[in-house]
């Protein structure tokens, strides 16, 4: 089913997450469920954040995308996902700001 935008009418991609592999980690031994996490935690915070955020721009969706698909050294990894969560930060804050005027200046005309 497509989803379509209510203003502009154009459809919405969905983002492409692959299915990974299930891992049972309670039969894993302590060393072993660390080990899984550490490698694991990178891709699942980008995961997290394509799946959990709203207002992602298509450039963002594709980088988040690009990155779970084939994820870098973890320095890297963290570098580029920190960028596209602060640019996410910058456009929430700039979108709460012009929302929070709208309402500042509808109270002073009322």
């Amino acid at each position: 089913m497509k989803t379509i935008c209510k203003c502009c009418g154009q459809t919405i991609k969905a983002a492409k997450i692959q299915p990974t592999a299930v891992t049972d980690t309670l039969s894993l031994s302590t060393a072993d469920a660390f080990k899984y996490f550490k490698a694991t935690a990178p891709v699942e915070d980008a995961k997290f954040f394509l799946r959990h955020t709203s207002l992602l721009t298509a450039d963002q969706v594709s980088a988040l995308e690009s990155l779970i698909a084939r994820p870098p050294a973890r320095p890297e990894f963290y570098r580029r996902l920190r960028s596209i969560q602060d640019a996410w930060r910058g456009l929430s804050m700039t979108l709460e700001r012009a929302e929070r005027r709208a309402a500042q200046t509808a109270e002073k005309a009322a």
